[in-house]
């Protein structure tokens, strides 16, 4: 051996690195102390894919246990991966790490419920043209007979929209079907949308307010629903109050919810900012939106077609 040189050997990480032990030369050279320095790198990039692969092995029995216990309790039968649950089918790309939710078989189901596997497709989930009031209720006892032959209670049930707009929705079903609910490819960051329209309802005047919640690329909380009174102003005025926390004697009416919400911006648990309605998922939570804008949305919220 030169001297000044130092051999250092490490130990064979077995089926975790290569066949061949990792030699370090190191040395007062620097041509060999750099090498000794991106092997030692690797060392640690091997040692740390090792510590990962024990915690899953670790997980995997603790999986195991609890099935076991469970089992002792319950007549059970291990199916292993999980394809569908409540109606809905579950692919996944393991090595691409996403995980995709459909929902195509029940959405079948609903249109040979109604006769409408044969329904004209259309683009948008509503048209602009509909305009759902309360007036458009059967008035008389002909229009009563008339609507009492429909399976309205159902069609809605199934849908939650108005009867006069259920073809249309149901049309849309029947060229989307096969959408399906994207997880995976994002950071595990959490992310909300909201919107509202403007004094949407023929009837009442009322606004419809409406958010999405994301996670890891997809949507995984969402809601559409009418305000409880009369709004004047627009969302803008929410989230400019929300920035400044600053106390005023008129503020003292709201809710304790919008200060808490306050002091999660003052600590930087959240961040709160005006969206472009163009990157604003849950326009078609609150309003008709046009084809572009709906197709825009349902790729916001991770609803996409796949052929896995």
């Amino acid at each position: 051996m030169v001297e000044g040189t130092i051999r250092v050997y490490l130990t064979n990480f077995q089926e975790i690195a290569p066949p061949t032990n990792i030699n370090l030369l190191v040395s007062y050279n620097k041509s060999v102390s750099l090498l000794a320095r991106v092997r030692l790198k690797e060392a640690k990039r091997v040692d740390f894919h090792s510590q990962k692969r024990e915690e899953k092995e670790r997980e995997l029995v603790r999986i195991d246990r609890l099935k076991k216990q469970l089992s002792e309790s319950f007549a059970m039968k291990d199916m292993e991966a999980t394809k569908q649950i409540l109606g809905i089918r579950i692919i996944r790309d393991r090595q691409a790490k996403k995980l995709w939710l459909s929902q195509e078989h029940y959405v079948k189901r609903v249109l040979q419920r109604f006769h409408m596997e044969n329904a004209k497709v259309v683009s948008t989930p509503l048209a602009a043209h509909f305009k759902l009031s309360s007036g458009h209720s059967p008035s008389n006892e002909v229009e009563k007979t008339n609507m009492s032959k429909v399976p309205y209670v159902f069609a809605v049930g199934s849908l939650m929209y108005a009867m006069n707009a259920v073809k249309w929705i149901l049309g849309y079903l029947h060229g989307t079907s096969d959408l399906r609910l994207c997880f995976g490819g994002d950071k595990p960051t959490l992310v909300g949308y909201s919107d509202s329209d403007m004094a949407g309802d023929i009837d009442s005047r009322k606004s419809t307010s409406g958010y999405l919640i994301k996670f890891v690329g997809g949507a995984v909380a969402w809601q559409s629903k009418l305000q409880k009174c009369v709004a004047l102003s627009t969302t803008e005025s929410a989230i400019n109050l929300g920035k400044n926390s600053t106390f005023h004697s008129r503020f003292k009416h709201i809710d304790v919810t919008y200060h808490l919400i306050c002091d999660a911006l003052d600590a930087k648990l959240l961040e709160l900012a005006k969206v472009h309605t163009d990157d604003n998922g849950a326009d078609m939570m609150a309003k008709v939106v046009p084809r572009g804008k709906s197709e825009a949305c349902c790729e916001i919220v991770g609803l996409m077609i796949t052929s896995t």
